[in-house]
């Protein structure tokens, strides 16, 4: 999971826990030995040194209405700090787990042009409750051209002083009109394509410009959006949206909200029906699948990271990817052949990878070597990027020599070193291939 999120590295805490006063395993490192063991067999080292893809989907943290938030808590019974953080954990999971890879971004980087600079289609915006002018401006500019963005409530509703405004800054952009608007604890409920979505917190005094839809269970997501009303008012304290430039705003006007269902999610459906679309598709005959998953690349090879976390799903699930390609699952060393979809057979974790072409690794080596001197293993494949391989040897007593394993990346001209006290014989060496599971092996002569 660490390494489908991104992590290059295993950190280990309270190690007292893992190991004994005598330096032995105890009962839980002797559980984590075999997770760490197959890390290093070059999984771990493939993900590490591969590019982490993402989503077009930026995800503004604001450190100024992270303060504002609470200092709004201390002033009143809506705890607001804990609402902030719960929302952007509630975006990020609700993106992970249907195959979407978003990255964060501070207020400098916005003001910055980090949008433009990276190619962002959509931004959210949770409890943005601070954006100043510079902030706003650099929002506008991304929806005119064409730009998405989501936001839940209070959206630059203050300055960077603490401050209320009277009127939000990007008013305009989401088409709202405030009186003295304010979160309000109150629950509401209501349909969307016939799923029940659920929020804890309203915001109240807003309202969108314009006539309402009559209809509440509206099939695509602008009019869901434009109908929905929670309030005894048909315009106050609904999810609206408004065309703005050649963009898209959409506001909820709502925060503790439950925005996944059975068979997919509103962000989901959302962005899927404005052309953004996941890296990894997980489907069962119930809809979208909720999985932990992470998308990875290098050259022409692409990683794909999943964990199946819907065991309440029982129906037989299938992983698609964005095109035809030569698929082969890692962790059991199984090959699909070119396929675009596989099935998704157990909880377990799985990590595939897919390749434009069916890997041909070249493997040259000497066959005999003299005590204290070296040797040069010299691999190339038909695929570019850092193709993975782990090495092992062993000597004439059959022992893996520990200090000689090790993971390395073709193309590759890889030093074997020899010692003056090595055994003479015939030593094997081992190249597994990392992503189709298939070892070669060579034979050395030391003399």
């Amino acid at each position: 999971q660490a390494l489908f999120r991104g992590q290059n590295m295993i950190s280990l805490f309270c190690s007292s826990i893992l190991v004994n006063p005598d330096m032995t395993l105890s009962y839980y490192g002797k559980a984590l030995k075999p997770v760490i063991q197959e890390a290093l067999s070059g999984y771990g080292d493939a993900l590490a040194t591969a590019d982490k893809k993402t989503s077009p989907i930026a995800i503004l943290i604001s450190q100024k209405s992270l303060l504002i938030s609470y200092i709004q808590k201390q002033q009143g019974v809506i705890d607001s700090y804990q609402l902030y953080r719960a929302g952007i954990n509630m975006w990020l999971n609700n993106l992970l787990k249907y195959g979407y890879s978003p990255y964060c971004i501070n207020a400098p980087q916005l003001t910055d042009g980090v949008l433009e600079k990276r190619n962002c289609k959509a931004l959210i915006l949770p409890m943005a409750y601070v954006l100043t002018p510079a902030e706003s401006d650099a929002v506008r500019r991304f929806v005119e051209k064409g730009g998405i963005v989501i936001a839940d409530a209070c959206t630059a509703t203050w300055n960077q002083y603490g401050q209320a405004l009277a009127k939000g800054r990007l008013d305009d952009v989401f088409g709202l009109q405030r009186k003295g608007s304010k979160l309000i604890s109150a629950s509401a409920g209501y349909d969307f394509q016939g799923n029940k979505i659920v929020a804890s917190i309203l915001e109240d005094g807003i309202k969108q410009a314009g006539i309402p839809f009559a209809e509440s269970n509206a099939n695509s997501v602008d009019d869901f959006f434009g109908s929905i009303s929670f309030g005894a008012k048909s315009g106050n304290k609904r999810m609206t949206v408004n065309n703005y430039g050649k963009g898209k705003a959409f506001y909820l006007g709502a925060l503790g909200l439950k925005l996944n269902y059975s068979g997919g999610a509103l962000p989901l459906a959302l962005l899927q029906q404005n052309g953004i679309k996941p890296l990894l598709d997980v489907r069962s005959a119930n809809g979208a699948s909720e999985t932990e998953n992470g998308s990875f690349s290098s050259g022409e090879i692409h990683y794909y990271g999943v964990i199946d976390t819907n065991k309440r799903d029982k129906s037989k699930k299938n992983v698609t990817f964005a095109s035809k390609a030569y698929v082969f699952e890692m962790r059991s060393g199984t090959a699909y052949g070119l396929t675009q979809k596989v099935a998704l057979e157990s909880y377990d974790a799985k990590l595939f990878a897919a390749l434009p072409r069916f890997p041909e690794p070249r493997i040259s080596v000497p066959t005999e070597v003299k005590r204290g001197t070296s040797i040069k293993l010299n691999i190339k494949v038909n695929i570019k990027g850092k193709y993975p391989f782990h090495i092992k040897v062993i000597n004439p007593d059959g022992k893996v020599a520990k200090a000689l394993v090790c993971n390395i990346f073709a193309p590759a001209n890889h030093t074997i070193p020899f010692a003056l006290n090595d055994k003479t014989g015939k030593w094997k060496l081992l190249v597994k291939d990392v992503i189709t599971g298939k070892t070669k092996t060579k034979e050395i002569e030391v003399k």
